[in-house]
């Protein structure tokens, strides 16, 4: 047999199943157990005598399985290839195999699967990335893809379509690729299971955004610096919003509330104030640079708070709060205190989001205005001391 043909030889069979037999002009592969009939209908070629724990491939097309496609209820003992013995319903069985099986085989048996199975394996895939008590059976299939070599872009390519979606939802470890709501072309999916580009369904950007090369970037297989928290790793498509802050420079993203918490938010040395000044910046983990953050947080509500209800400008308020709750300088010291009053207000419902909306805007014109008047007189000390005397 060639290297292929016993990998995943533990994965495929039941506990009692014998191992296959290559026929003459064979490999001794998954394909040697199946002919193809004259009708179109795959046979099976079983060497397995009197197994009681039979792989999804060798009932698949038995005669009464078609009953008990929609029922769950048979249940196998059956190895999870990490040690433990464990029960799997048909979905979890299927499942189980797509994972495990090579390609063509599993692509030519789903072929002819009810769509109602189909169906039920996606929602039992979907319940085992949602239910974290279901973690390790998850993790489980992920290794097995792990493991797999052969599982390269011309061999993705041929794979029936739901094939490669439960692929790659179980890699990703994300429901959305089999809930069928957004469809997304097969050579995109080929590239995301191969970390070729990005996994958000919302973004789909080619890996690594625009060649960047910075140490984040290449250190991370499949990390796309446009939606993904260099943090928590977990992607986001947020807009018009402070708890989504971006680098200047390289326009990395992360959450502010990650930034807080590892301390990339935090005060600096002031890029456009007095000497010997500081300001609230976010220090960018991808290339290293500090944002100022008052500017940003201005931008984002002068340009948005209007269109927010007032449960959103609450959270918004409150991630202003948080984000310079540590401000050294005037300037910072007051955005936090009048972020922390007008939170308070709202939900004591002492003032209109209306209001509300409007205090913060004058606050960061005004601020703005002084801060202006101070830098230009900054500039003046620097070049004349004598004019400001």
């Amino acid at each position: 047999m060639t290297r292929n043909s016993t990998e995943n030889y533990e994965y495929s069979v039941g506990r009692d199943d014998q191992i296959w037999c290559g026929g003459e002009g064979t490999n001794g592969s998954v394909h040697s157990r199946f002919r193809p009939i004259a009708d179109g209908v795959v046979a099976l070629n079983n060497n397995n005598h009197g197994g009681g724990g039979g792989s999804i491939m060798q009932d698949a097309y038995s005669g009464d399985s078609r009953r008990r496609e929609s029922e769950n209820l048979r249940d196998l003992e059956s190895g999870d290839g990490e040690g433990k013995a464990k029960k799997l319903s048909r979905p979890g069985r299927i499942l189980r195999e797509i994972v495990s099986e090579s390609i063509p085989a599993m692509a030519q048996i789903i072929q002819e699967l009810a769509e109602e199975t189909l169906e039920l394996t996606k929602d039992y895939l979907k319940n085992l990335i949602a239910m974290t008590e279901k973690r390790d059976e998850l993790v489980g299939l992920q290794n097995r893809l792990q493991r797999r070599s052969d599982l390269t872009k011309e061999a993705l390519l041929k794979c029936q379509r739901e094939q490669l979606e439960i692929l790659v939802a179980v890699k990703m470890g994300h429901g959305s690729f089999v809930s069928g709501k957004i469809r997304v072309p097969a050579n995109e999916l080929v590239e995301i299971f191969l970390f070729m580009r990005c996994r958000n369904l919302n973004c789909r950007s080619i890996l690594p955004v625009d060649d960047c090369d910075c140490k984040f970037c290449t250190g991370n297989k499949g990390f796309c610096s446009s939606c993904t928290c260099p943090v928590c790793m977990n992607f986001d498509c947020a807009s018009n919003t402070c708890s989504w802050v971006g680098c200047d420079v390289c326009s990395h993203w992360c959450h502010a509330a990650c930034g807080i918490q590892k301390n990339l938010i935090r005060p600096g040395p002031s890029l456009r104030g007095p000497s010997g000044t500081t300001e609230m910046q976010f220090h960018c983990i991808g290339c290293n640079h500090a944002s100022e953050m008052f500017g940003f947080v201005k931008d984002v509500f002068v340009c948005c708070a209007k269109d927010w209800g007032q449960e959103t400008l609450i959270k918004e308020l409150d991630c202003v709060r948080k984000i310079f709750k540590g401000s050294g300088d005037f300037k910072g010291k007051e955005l936090h205190t009048k972020a922390e009053d007008l939170v308070s207000k709202l939900e004591r419902k002492l003032m209109s989001s209306r209001e509300a909306c409007n205090v913060i805007i004058q606050f960061f014109n005004c601020k703005s205005s002084n801060f202006e008047l101070l830098l230009f007189n900054a500039i003046l000390y620097a070049i004349s001391p004598h004019w400001l005397n």
